[in-house]
């Protein structure tokens, strides 16, 4: 049987299949990378920030009962406990300076800075109970000390809150760049198959 000549049709036709799949498969890759930089993000901007949170917290609760389980006094428990209270004012915002560091959305940033303030609030109070002259009473239980306070606890619980949404967004965009890397794949198959059913039947006709 006389053989079918390859025509430009069939040259272009092959071309464009081979073609296909090879820009399918740059887009596998280039989707690949994406999905690796999410894993990262999700682990330098979002785990990360969630364990400083967590540690801020507990500075900050450290902070309170420790004015609230040694109330000043005078001599040298009283300078003793400035210097814890020194101590963990650095170790807050040490951790501070580090979440600073990972990437915050627009919302974080904002809360963020009001945590700073309220922070800067209750440490102006404290250094007042801390500071107090011999004749003033220490009040650990002032409203100021109380309300910023829990203001501070409320602004670390919407930057947790905040860490747990953001992330989910990373989460979801990974999920639908593995969809998309599946569409792909069975484009490429399909594509494979179908250049592996032409030369076939091609060969059959020889």
């Amino acid at each position: 049987m006389k053989s079918r000549p390859t025509t430009l049709r069939d040259i272009i036709l092959f071309a464009s299949f081979l073609g296909l799949i090879l820009v399918s498969v740059f887009l596998c890759r280039r989707a690949l990378v994406d999905i690796q930089e999410m894993t990262t993000s999700i682990y330098e901007d979002r785990l990360v920030p969630t364990a400083l949170v967590v540690n801020l917290t507990s500075a900050v609760y450290r902070k309170r009962m420790l004015l609230e389980k040694n109330p000043p006094t005078e001599g040298p428990a009283a300078a003793a406990l400035q210097e814890r209270v020194k101590v963990d004012n650095q170790r807050v915002d040490s951790l501070i300076t580090d979440y600073t560091k990972t990437k915050l959305t627009t919302e974080e940033a904002g809360q963020l800075r009001l945590f700073q303030q309220q922070l800067a609030d209750y440490n102006k109070a404290e250094a007042g109970v801390l500071n107090r002259t011999p004749t003033q009473t220490a009040d650990v239980y002032s409203q100021t000390l109380l309300d910023t306070f829990g203001q501070m606890l409320n602004s670390l619980n919407k930057l947790a809150t905040l860490q747990l949404t953001v992330g989910e967004d990373v989460l979801e965009q990974a999920r639908q760049k593995t969809r998309y890397i599946l569409i792909l794949t069975a484009l490429q198959i399909g594509l494979i198959l179908l250049i592996g059913s032409l030369m076939l039947q091609r060969s059959v006709d020889e």
